[in-house]
């Protein structure tokens, strides 16, 4: 499952971050473009018991969690 976050501003990345993360088992990638959403994503990742791996690209990251 692809989320494309970009563009929303906070808290709204890390709420839908959440919400996705109890519905959805499988691989997910996450996109956003905005240095205080990818702090609070990857500390909500953190929390969880998901593997991820953030890639920044020009301007925005991918966020590649792994199943549960």
């Amino acid at each position: 499952m692809r989320v494309d976050m970009r563009g929303m501003s906070c808290p709204m990345p890390a709420t839908k971050t959440r919400e996705v993360l109890k519905n959805q088992e499988d691989d997910l990638v996450l996109l956003v473009d905005c240095g205080a959403s990818i702090e609070n994503v990857t500390r909500i990742l953190n929390g969880s018991n998901r593997a991820f791996k953030t890639i920044e690209h020009d301007g925005w990251f991918e966020i590649s969690v792994g199943k549960t």
